[in-house]
């Protein structure tokens, strides 16, 4: 646990360690290209998603490389030990990371070609069209009810505390994403109506899951999605995920100013679950 080697189209790179104190070693082809970085990165997005709160690591003082690989993951020079030995360079420096400090400086951000999906806060209170402004909540795709939906995603420890993504386009918010607790999390999705029909979610949803699945070493994401959500289906299924078994769920209620939609609360409709297998 927390020793994982290190492959590059398939090839074996290297090995890093994140348990609690990090270590990395790269191959010389593969060095010099943010290979170390980006182990690091999952690494240790690993090891935090545990519940973890400080990882350290210890460097050579010639080792410059190394020191600037672990700054850009956010650690912070402690202090040294050792005695300088011009032979065995006996001088180690000793690193500190916090939780937060990670989380800051490797947020999770995810680009695809016309996309940007990046962590956001859930508003006090809630309100997820305070989240993408000018978006109906009843206009977006229904993947589950709102309700449901904030009830069962409320927390995805594996990031950072955060469970909720923005999908941007052009600059603009035009989708949002929730993720639920847990090594097999739920997953809920909305699309503005303006973005239908181009091909954005597919585009989306398997960069997210790719990058959850790699991050927080998950075994499968699912979503529950109503039969009569043609678009929904054919979203998850061109995704990668399976249809897995039927399962009653709630329609998405009209949100906007004026309207009300209690019946669509209390009835449940037919529906699928869709999963996808990850690492």
């Amino acid at each position: 646990m927390g020793e994982f080697a290190i492959r590059v189209d398939g090839h074996f790179a290297g090995l890093v360690i994140a348990a609690p104190e990090v270590g990395f070693w790269v191959g010389s082809p593969y060095r010099r290209k943010g290979v170390a970085l980006r182990a690091g990165t999952l690494a240790l997005s690993r090891y935090f998603a545990s519940g973890a709160e400080v990882a350290y690591a210890r460097t050579q003082l010639s080792n410059s490389a190394m020191r600037a690989t672990l700054e850009r993951l956010g650690f912070k020079l402690e202090g040294a030990s050792g005695t300088v030995d011009p032979e065995q360079d006996g001088l180690l420096l000793l690193h500190r990371l916090e939780a937060a400090d990670f989380a800051a400086r490797r947020p999770l951000i995810i680009s695809t070609p016309r996309c940007v999906i990046e962590r956001v806060a859930v508003p006090s209170g809630g309100g997820l069209s305070r989240i993408v402004p000018g978006l109906a909540l009843g206009g977006l795709l229904d993947f589950k009810a709102a309700e449901q939906a904030r009830g069962m995603v409320a927390h995805f420890s594996g990031m950072q505390g955060a469970s909720m993504l923005r999908i941007s386009s052009g600059g603009r918010p035009v989708g949002l994403i929730e993720i639920g607790p847990g090594r097999e999390p739920a997953l809920a999705i909305w699309l503005s109506p303006e973005i239908r029909g181009r091909g954005i979610g597919t585009e989306v949803l398997p960069a997210v899951c790719t990058e959850l699945g790699d991050r927080y070493a998950l075994g499968s994401i699912w979503a529950d999605v109503a039969m009569e959500n043609r678009a929904a289906r054919r979203l998850f299924l061109h995704s990668g995920f399976v249809a897995e078994r039927p399962v009653m769920v709630r329609p998405l209620p009209d949100t906007r100013e004026g309207t009300t939609n209690t019946d669509a609360l209390r009835d449940g409709l037919g529906g699928m679950r869709f999963r996808l297998l990850l690492n």
